[in-house]
């Protein structure tokens, strides 16, 4: 299945997302991120009081390769933590367009690298992070 790819993730139109307790941190309002797939537009909407992590970043990388938490790639993880945290499930609340209830862990990661490129995150960086979800990040099947 050729995957999405985001129609625009605006730098300055970042999730406010705020730090809460132990390293995590809690979105503010909805989050919406829309992107095309099979000549449809689909929209997914994070919702107000989701929690993310900010991307696993340990924080003495922060410094070594310019990774924080609240970075360009904040809207990207905060995607990629949500449809994580359910194996790719969503709702049709969450949803629209796409035509099926759930991602499967490789779809999601694309999901997550797709949206760093849209973020206007460095190449670089994108592919370091992209390559550690693949590598480190949690995995499931979606049966058909």
């Amino acid at each position: 299945m050729k995957l999405i790819q985001p129609v625009t993730i605006n730098p300055s139109e970042q999730p406010d997302i705020r730090p809460a307790a132990s390293g995590t941190y809690v979105l503010f309002g909805n989050f919406h991120v829309s992107f095309s797939h099979d000549d449809n537009i689909c929209t997914l909407r994070v919702p107000d009081g989701t929690k993310n992590d900010g991307a696993s970043i340990p924080r003495w990388l922060w410094g070594m390769f310019g990774l924080k938490p609240d970075g360009l790639h904040r809207a990207a993880a905060l995607v990629h933590d949500y449809l994580c945290a359910s194996k790719g499930h969503f709702t049709d609340e969450s949803f629209e367009g796409f035509g099926k209830d759930r991602l499967s862990s490789q779809e999601t990661h694309e999901l997550f690298s797709l949206l760093l490129q849209a973020a206007s995150v460095p190449k670089f960086r994108a592919t370091l992070m992209y390559k550690a979800v693949r590598v480190f990040g949690p995995r499931w099947k979606v049966r058909e």
